[in-house]
């Protein structure tokens, strides 16, 4: 390598979206589109939710039943207030507040006023699994126990409405007349945000699939590259560098390991990945000891799980340090916590096997 080890700043550049030119058009990475796709889906299904409400509070305020004005207002301000967390970018506390009141609204709402008769059926859970499709999709997106407790509420909710006429002592029953119309129009409603979900989930599956096409084919047309981080001592002088993992998709720019490395991982790329890291590493190791600026500098890099548990991974390593003629000592094998918790006995059993193969050791 020539020159001095240069320092590399990578900028995440996050660019505006729509949902017909995502995987087209975006130079952006598959978090953030996977994001968009998910505030497009909760903004439609909340607005749908305020215009819904709106109405029926002009029409129960005609009616004179101020109980259920007061609940729709309610309704009403919570859903504009978990619009604009979304608008915030505060999306999981946006949509954890959405379903929350798709879940108490509703249960409330059958409970007290949508009293099944001979001839209206209850809608009123309808609307319980709009809330739970958003919530799963909210918790693949970001996964929190708030969110698993309320998904599974709405599914045991919507189950235990379907299924029973389940009332209180003290219910209201809405008149016939407002049944007869007003079931149709929340049928379609929910119907609507459940279609608006499902197809958000479509999209992002498509997005997963083209992301698995798109790893198989990365290392065969040199898509990855390898960018440096300095590593320096308490005197602020250079001693090595770590290397750190990068994607150029044809299509999305540069994706970060973020965002690739679970996919990697859930297909087993992730050992033919690390083999490839590991052969760039010796080879920049080989570059460096040909100057002296650089050649007693180290080099990090991290090893997966799935990597390290290979049967011959000692081998690839020893083998790799061969090839390129490196130094042993310089290149630094990263393990994390986890993997040497979980891996103990293997772990030490490999690292002693390359020292005394005389090769590197882990950190």
């Amino acid at each position: 390598m020539k020159g001095n080890v240069t320092a590399f700043v990578i900028f995440m550049v996050d660019l505006p979206m729509i949902a017909s030119s995502y995987l087209k058009k975006c130079k952006n990475n598959y978090h953030n589109i996977k994001d968009q796709q998910l505030t497009i889906a909760a903004k439609a299904n909340i607005f749908i939710c305020i215009i819904f409400c709106l109405f029926w509070t002009i029409y129960f305020a005609f009616s004179k039943m101020w109980i259920i004005v007061y609940m729709d207002i309610v309704f009403t301000l919570l859903s504009i207030f978990s619009f604009f967390l979304i608008y915030i970018n505060r999306i999981s506390a946006g949509i954890l507040l959405s379903q929350a009141v798709l879940l108490v609204f509703p249960v409330v709402f059958c409970v007290f006023f949508d009293i099944a008769t001979t001839h209206h059926p209850q809608v009123a859970h309808l609307f319980l699994p709009a809330g739970a499709i958003l919530g799963y999709l909210n918790y693949r997106r970001n996964p929190s126990f708030l969110q698993l407790v309320l998904i599974l509420l709405s599914i045991a909710c919507f189950i235990f409405f379907s299924g029973s006429s389940f009332t209180l002592e003290h219910a209201i029953p809405l008149s016939e007349n407002t049944r007869s119309h007003g079931r149709w129009i929340a049928i379609c409603v929910a119907t609507l945000m459940i279609c608006i979900s499902i197809y958000t989930m479509q999209l992002e599956i498509q997005i997963e699939d083209s992301m698995a096409k798109d790893l198989r084919l990365a290392l065969g047309k040199e898509q990855f590259e390898l960018f440096y981080q300095p590593q320096v001592n308490a005197s602020e002088k250079l001693i090595g560098a770590e290397a750190l993992l990068r994607w150029h998709h044809p299509v999305l720019g540069s994706v970060p390991t973020q965002d690739f490395i679970p996919a990697a991982q859930t297909l087993g790329l992730m050992p033919e990945i690390g083999t490839w890291v590991l052969a760039q590493a010796c080879k920049v190791l080989q570059d460096w000891s040909k100057q002296e600026q650089t050649k007693d500098l180290t080099l990090s890099i991290n090893i997966s799980a799935d990597h390290f548990m290979q049967a011959n991974f000692e081998e690839t390593v020893i083998c790799m340090i061969h090839r390129y003629d490196i130094n042993p000592s310089r290149l630094i094998l990263e393990i994390t916590e986890n993997i040497a918790l979980n891996n103990c006995v293997s772990m030490i059993e490999k690292n002693e096997f390359l020292i005394r193969k005389r090769s590197s050791a882990f950190s």
